[in-house]
């Protein structure tokens, strides 16, 4: 899990090649993991501190976030274009179901 985030934070702005399923959803675990903890032990100093960290961690992992989406969706065989179905409400329930599908390596364009 923890090879999983580096890789996270290492490919910031990489929006090209692939993600695989595990790496996937062991980012996404280890990064709730992460703002879980980190909220906790601010919040015991301030609670307000505590909301302002977690609109700032949002914000710095918003880049990021998208551009594993896009992977994960490449290593599916679909544009990643598709990530722009999050700006319709029932895109994100798309989207999951998506990124819940295997790799596919024969074929796959990208």
């Amino acid at each position: 899990m923890i090879k999983a985030v580096k890789d996270f934070f290492v490919k910031y702005f990489d929006f090209k090649g692939r993600t695989n399923l595990k790496d996937f959803w062991f980012a996404i675990i280890g990064l709730v993991v992460l703002s879980v903890i980190l909220t906790i032990i601010i919040g015991l100093i301030d609670k307000n501190v505590a909301v302002i960290f977690l609109v700032i961690y949002s914000i710095v992992l918003l880049i990021p976030m998208h551009a594993m989406e896009v992977r994960r969706l490449h290593d599916t065989n679909k544009s990643g274009w598709w990530v722009l179905l999050e700006l319709i409400p029932i895109g994100s329930l798309i989207l999951l179901i998506c990124f819940c599908f295997s790799s596919v390596d024969e074929g796959n364009r990208y």
